[in-house]
C-alpha cells in the first residue's frame, strides 16, 4: 500500500515537473526581432503579494518604469493633500543616466538625475533560471541591506526595475532585498 502511494506521488511529481518545463515561455524566441518589450514585475514581502505591479517598457536603449495600482474606490473624493505623488523613472543606457520624477499633489514637480556604471558595486555569486532564462546572480550591499540581482543576456534588451541598487549590463528579472522582499518579472511581451 505504501509503495503504491509513493509510486503515485512520484509519478505525479514527474508529471508536474515535465508539464512546467513544457509550458515554460520561450521568451528569447518571442522577442527575437522585437523593437521593444514590456516586462511586468510583481512585488511580494515575506511571501505576500503587494497590490499593483510595475511595468517596464524597453525601447532600444531607453527604459520607462510605471507603477500600476489597482483602482481605489473606497474614498470617492480624496483630499488633494492625501493623494499620492505621480512618479516616473527613466533609464537611458546611451548616456548612462537614471532619471526620477515626481509630481506632488500641489502640482510641484521634483526630479533627480543619477549617473551609473554597469555592474559597479556588484559581486557575481552564482547562476540560476527565471522565466526559463539563464540568469547571472549578482550581490551588493547598500546601507546594510543585502541585495541580489538576477539578470539575463538571453534576450537582446537591457533594463532594471531598480536603478538605485545598481545597473547590470542585461535585463533584470529578479531583485531580492534581505531575503524577504522580492520584485520579479512575471511575464514579458512584445
Amino acid at each position: 500500500m505504501k509503495r503504491t502511494i509513493l509510486k503515485n506521488v512520484g509519478i505525479g511529481l514527474c508529471f508536474l515537473l515535465s508539464t512546467g518545463t513544457v509550458c515554460a515561455q520561450n521568451y528569447p524566441g518571442k522577442v527575437k526581432n522585437a523593437q521593444g518589450i514590456e516586462v511586468t514585475y510583481q512585488s511580494n514581502y515575506k511571501g505576500k503579494a503587494r497590490p499593483g505591479h510595475l511595468l517596464m517598457t524597453v525601447s532600444g536603449d531607453r527604459v520607462s518604469l510605471t507603477n500600476v495600482w489597482p483602482e481605489q474606490n473606497d474614498r470617492p473624493n480624496p483630499r488633494p493633500e492625501d493623494k499620492t505623488p505621480v512618479t516616473g523613472s527613466y533609464i537611458d543606457y546611451t548616456t548612462r543616466q537614471a532619471y526620477r520624477r515626481a509630481e506632488l499633489p500641489n502640482g510641484q514637480v521634483i526630479s533627480a538625475v543619477t549617473p551609473f556604471e554597469f555592474g559597479k558595486g556588484f559581486t557575481q555569486t552564482g547562476e540560476g533560471k527565471h522565466l526559463g532564462m539563464n540568469c547571472k546572480i549578482l550581490r551588493t550591499s547598500i546601507n546594510s541591506n543585502t541585495i541580489e540581482v538576477w539578470y539575463t543576456n538571453d534576450i537582446p534588451f537591457r533594463g532594471t526595475p531598480q536603478a538605485n541598487v545598481g545597473v547590470p549590463d542585461g535585463l533584470v528579472l529578479r531583485v531580492v532585498r534581505n531575503g524577504d522582499m522580492i520584485q520579479e518579472a512575471t511575464h514579458i511581451t512584445r
